[in-house]
């Protein structure tokens, strides 16, 4: 395909270019040549490496420099481009126009051609364009490229942590597939999906593939619902991830998806406030952040530093943790402890540390969930613990806490519940939490 035209400056020429590659639909790239530059040779671009058995393992380069990346929606398609087989993912052809037109471009309605996006742009902008295209010397984009290969995400739950992730990686060019609801799915088609993030930097809006039942298989799933509500969600689950990583709270979810997935359904847990109000809005409202995963099969740890380099990109801080059990409960001694305070109070975290006895209960609470964490095989200190509550912000609460204020079934046994499970297993006393339990049961009585 001949070039449509280029945006041309004193130093560089710089074409825009849209194409369907890594079966992430329309992506974005920018061609740049620079005299003087030899342009023809493959150049670094720090791409995603591609996890083995879906093609090449080697990350590739553009033999020009890609200098953005970025989806188009899929229900509006910029120029009409639409996903490529799984089998023909690396090289794809390239509709290029100039820098300038694609303002114009966006601003169409439906699906635009190329041609549309030219007759659109201003008149300056097409004679400019003309201009360079009767240029012999200068260069044009070629008609196709190697992209680099991009790690294929879905997203089990658009919640308040499924949602916020799924925000995080589309707002930097990551394609997401949700898996939602008929109802959430319909609503985040039509009008996207709004973050309003503290660690984001703001409020923004995106627009994910949304499907009600996950049929392709992905690279990496997600998996985000509330622990009461993964069951029935995974009956939406009919493609076989390479990867499944949980973000769930507390302990139920990990026999039913090791049962589903094997050694696939690697430990993870993330540490994050946010809330879904009402579906396809995401409230974030706190600067700590962090996902960790392991697992204890080396081949699958072996795939897990590619994920945490995805995270990382859409500046979510993702670690890969030594063990299994040192990611679930060096998360879990402290929710623990921070949703049965909560919830059984209905306070937040400030006046839990400021209260003498509240702090001392809290204390105990860290203390008893740390001690069967041990047990479990994790290395655990509760003065770390506490001290990482005492560095939150004092009105830091727990989902726990929000599900008991809106009348949702809150996720009691597969937090504390199943703490108080696994002590008995090693004969561990837990006076404090027990205690707590019956607290947050008699709230929901």
């Amino acid at each position: 395909m001949k070039s449509l035209g280029v945006e041309k400056t004193p130093n560089a020429v710089e074409y825009v270019g849209l194409t369907s590659s890594n079966s992430t639909g329309a992506v974005r790239l920018t061609w740049r040549f620079v005299p003087g530059v030899d342009n023809t040779t493959p150049r670094e671009v720090a791409p995603l490496k591609k996890l083995p058995g879906n093609g090449s393992d080697e990350p590739s380069a553009t033999p020009s420099q890609l200098i953005s990346r970025r989806p188009f929606g899929a229900a509006t398609p910029l120029f009409g481009f639409s996903a490529p087989p799984r089998s023909a993912r690396n090289r794809s052809t390239v509709a290029w126009i100039p820098a300038a037109f694609e303002p114009e471009a966006e601003r169409m309605t439906g699906p635009a051609t190329a041609g549309e996006a030219r007759m659109s742009a201003p008149r300056a902008a097409r004679e400019t364009a003309a201009s360079v295209l009767m240029d012999p010397t200068v260069p044009h984009p070629p008609d196709s490229v190697t992209m680099p290969a991009m790690i294929s995400v879905a997203i089990l739950g658009p919640g308040g942590v499924g949602g916020f992730l799924a925000g995080a990686l589309e707002r930097v060019g990551t394609p997401v597939t949700l898996v939602a609801r008929p109802d959430t799915a319909a609503r985040i088609e039509a009008h996207g999906l709004h973050v309003s993030s503290v660690r984001l930097g703001g409020a923004f809006t995106v627009h994910p593939c949304v499907v009600t039942r996950l049929e392709e298989p992905v690279d990496v799933l997600f998996v985000a619902t509330k622990a009461t509500m993964l069951g029935p969600a995974l009956s939406a689950v009919a493609a076989e991830p390479v990867l499944v990583v949980p973000l769930l709270n507390g302990l139920a979810h990990r026999v039913p998806l090791g049962a589903r997935f094997g050694t696939r359904a690697v430990a993870g847990s993330i540490r994050v406030e946010s809330d879904r109000p009402e579906p396809g809005r995401i409230v974030q409202t706190s600067p700590f952040l962090r996902v960790e995963m392991a697992s204890d099969d080396s081949a699958v740890a072996a795939l897990l530093p590619p994920v945490a380099e995805l995270l990382e990109a859409a500046e979510v801080p993702a670690v890969v943790g030594p063990s299994e059990a040192q990611v679930v409960w060096s998360k879990l001694a402290r929710l623990c402890a921070l949703a049965c305070m909560t919830s059984a109070y209905d306070l937040p975290i400030g006046p839990i540390r400021t209260t003498p006895e509240l702090r001392d209960e809290l204390k105990a609470c860290i203390g008893e969930a740390c001690e069967v964490g041990i047990a479990e095989g994790a290395q655990l200190d509760p003065a770390a613990t506490l001290r990482e509550l005492d560095e939150a912000h004092p009105e830091l609460s727990s989902s726990m806490q929000r599900d008991l204020r809106a009348g949702r079934e809150p996720e009691l046994d597969a937090i504390a519940v199943r703490v108080i499970a696994a002590a008995h297993r090693y004969s561990i006393p837990t006076p404090t939490i027990e205690r707590l339990v019956e607290r947050v049961r008699a709230r929901i009585r």
